[in-house]
This record gives structure tokens, C-alpha cells and sequence, in this order.
């Protein structure tokens, strides 16, 4: 699967977090850039690039993991291979949109005994997916979301996405939308695009 990320400015990988989050539990929807304010609701993975001073960006993996005594969900950093994970910080030649390219089985995660080699769905997630691109500060404060309230937006649907078939999925935030303060933390849409 390979996702772009694309934003109005120039990226500020230093002050700026950029998040790809994945519902793969083929329950519920479209997890939101709140999702702290209801228990990370729909979250399975994020991909989260920058923040914290970063100079030389690359996207960290992490898992929501539900917690059995009604506690908050943990995310747990996961970690890859560089053949799992091919990260282009400046694909479009303006800085303004990176890429993605990764190998689905990464997303069987901690809850299942380990990934599968096969492009197809393992025990981990479903073939149903949702998904959310937001950005936020380094204390995960949402800056911005795809949708039109912005970063407290709720409205917007991300998916379902049959990741079993081929598809290309461009989307773009709509005219109207509340915009980040910060132009490098505005995003513009994006793209997913999925080979089985």
C-alpha cells in the first residue's frame, strides 16, 4: 500500500507531527484527531512522522491496544524493516508531499503472533478499512484534519477501503474547511493507493 501525505507549505518536520491513522478492525470508522478525548476510538495504527526537533524525518509505527480493565488504549511503538517500510520525505519535488510504500502484514501487529509474509489480510485486521490524515503539535494538540471543522472535525469519512481489490484513492480537503494557523501543518489531501 502506498500513501501520500500533502500539506499547503513546505513541511516543518521539526514542530509539526503528521499522522496517517488506520482503522483495521473492519468495525467501526474514521478515527478522528481527538481520538484521546474517546479512548482512541477506531485507531488499530498510526504512522506519525516528525515532531519533537526532528531533523531528518522517517515515520514511527504504533499500535492502539485496547486495555481489558477499561483503561485508555496504549499505543505501542512497533518496529520494521527497512524493505517493510519505504519513506519518501519529499516525493512531489516541493516539499510539500511525502510518500508511504509499505507492506500491509506489518499491520498484524502485537495482537497476533507475528506477520504474515502474504499481502493478504492476516489475524490482525480485517479486509475493511478506515483511515484519517491530522497533523498536531509535539503534544499531540490536533492542528489539523482532513474534513471541514479541521482539527475538530468529526464529520469527515475516511473509507472504507476494500484493501482485497486494487484501488487509487486521491482525496482533498474541502473548500471551506477550517485551516491549521500554522500553513506547514494545513493539509491539502491526499492519496492510497493498494495493489494486492
Amino acid at each position: 500500500m502506498e500513501v501520500k501525505f500533502r500539506v499547503s507549505q513546505p513541511f516543518n518536520f521539526g514542530n509539526v507531527r503528521y499522522w496517517v491513522v488506520f482503522n483495521t478492525s473492519g468495525t467501526g470508522g474514521t478515527p478522528y484527531a481527538n481520538g484521546y478525548l474517546n479512548n482512541y476510538q477506531n485507531y488499530s495504527f498510526a504512522f506519525v512522522v516528525g515532531g519533537n526537533g526532528v531533523t531528518v524525518p522517517s515515520p514511527r509505527l504504533y499500535e492502539y491496544v485496547a486495555q481489558t480493565n477499561g483503561a485508555p488504549a496504549v499505543a505501542v511503538e512497533l518496529f520494521y524493516t527497512p524493505q517493510q517500510v519505504i519513506f519518501t520525505p519529499n516525493s512531489n519535488g516541493q516539499n510539500t508531499e511525502f510518500t508511504i510504500l509499505f507492506a500491509r502484514s506489518i499491520f498484524a501487529g502485537i495482537t497476533s503472533p507475528s506477520p504474515s509474509p502474504s499481502p493478504s489480510a492476516s489475524p490482525g485486521f480485517s479486509t475493511t478499512w478506515y483511515y484519517n490524515f491530522f497533523t498536531t503539535d509535539n503534544n499531540n494538540n490536533p492542528l489539523d484534519a482532513l474534513g471541514i471543522g479541521g482539527p475538530q472535525d468529526t464529520s469527515y469519512q475516511g473509507g472504507p477501503l476494500n484493501i482485497a481489490s486494487v484501488f487509487d484513492t486521491t482525496f482533498n480537503v474541502p473548500a471551506g474547511a477550517v485551516q491549521a494557523s500554522q500553513p506547514t501543518a494545513q493539509i491539502t489531501g491526499g492519496e492510497i493507493i493498494n495493489n494486492p
